[in-house]
């Protein structure tokens, strides 16, 4: 791991322990990352195709609790050619 990434990943656990501590109080997950100045969704979505691709699969079926994948989910998959075409022509 380069020090850059130990930065990110030392920094992403110190917001995520600050969030945590306003949840503690009373914030929901949307409000404490807000009131730190953070985006709201700090997952990304680029390692899962990536695992996806290492375990042989081609295409995916993205489903959602409520309506349509996040836009999020869509763009972290699109980044791979292998999953782009597959995106574009089965979203509904």
């Amino acid at each position: 791991m380069s020090i850059s990434s130990r930065k990110d990943a030392a920094s992403a656990s110190y917001n995520k322990i600050r969030a945590y501590a306003l949840q503690d109080k009373g914030a929901d997950t949307i409000e404490a990352n807000e009131r730190l100045g953070l985006d709201v969704d700090l997952r990304r979505y680029e390692q899962c195709a990536e695992i996806l691709l290492d375990l042989g699969l081609n295409s995916v079926r993205l489903m959602s609790k409520i309506g349509l994948p996040s836009a999020k989910k869509i763009t972290g998959l699109k980044k791979f050619p292998q999953f782009a075409s597959y995106l574009e022509t089965n979203l509904y």
